[in-house]
């Protein structure tokens, strides 16, 4: 992909969010993103060669209610040009094996019903090996996506009735085993704050790292060399040291 700026040709992104970008695996020309609750709302792919956005079609009543398109992030496969992960408000996961042209609800296994959830982010290993970080919990795949299990860290504060939900999901790329989820409280606004989970044995059990960061709601993580990095509302970015276990 070129540099500077991607134009949007005759789809015009001015003043919309977008919530997630994804490259193409097998080809960096290739780039899809999510808008969720604008006017233009949809998931779109851009052609670098074409110098053209064009939004996929193949979600439009997939769920039998226009709310399926609440989107809220994308994600490819590693090893497949047309395998996409779509994760969206209330509606849980879609995966489409064709490019975006025919999409099917994730399936769960006993005990995880993702179906319902409101899934913030989505993480696809070397391995294939699907996560998904979710309003409820940290959800795991084996089987590129066709079952989910739940693998969140044991505390009783994450349920429906909650207002804490998982935000994001990042992974030490030296050792897969080695996971961090952080949170975020949505309201009351004097208790926006976020905590931060992590597991060394992936995902079978967890601590918690960094708790009650008082009105800094943690929305983005990144790994670095034993640093975790936390993008956050309320408090720029922080910087953490990970000391192993």
């Amino acid at each position: 992909m070129s540099a500077g700026l991607v134009s949007t040709g005759d789809v015009d992104f001015d003043q919309m969010a977008t919530t997630k970008l994804a490259i193409a695996p097998s080809n960096n020309n290739t780039l899809y993103a999510t808008l969720p609750h604008n006017t233009l709302q949809g998931v779109f792919k851009w052609d670098d060669a074409l110098a053209i956005w064009t939004q996929l079609a193949g979600l439009e009543g997939a769920a039998g209610s226009s709310d399926i398109r609440l989107y809220k992030c994308i994600e490819t496969y590693p090893t497949s040009a047309s395998r996409l992960y779509l994760g969206t408000y209330f509606h849980g996961i879609w995966i489409s094996n064709d490019d975006g042209e025919n999409w099917s609800p994730a399936s769960t296994g006993e005990g995880a019903d993702i179906s319902e959830q409101s899934v913030q982010e989505i993480e696809v290993l070397d391995d294939g090996t699907v996560w998904a970080a979710a309003a409820d919990g940290v959800y795991s795949s084996t089987d590129h996506g066709v079952t989910f299990l739940r693998a969140t860290p044991p505390s009783s504060r994450f349920g429906e009735s909650s207002v804490e939900y998982f935000s994001d999901i990042e992974f030490n790329p030296d050792n897969k085993d080695e996971i961090f989820a952080s949170t975020t409280k949505a309201y009351p606004v004097y208790e926006n704050s976020g905590s931060i989970w992590h597991s060394v044995d992936g995902g079978s059990s967890w601590r918690e790292v960094a708790k009650d960061l008082l009105m800094k709601r943690v929305n983005a993580l990144a790994f670095h060399d034993g640093f975790l990095y936390m993008g956050t509302e309320g408090a720029n970015v922080l910087r953490m040291k990970i000391a192993g276990d």
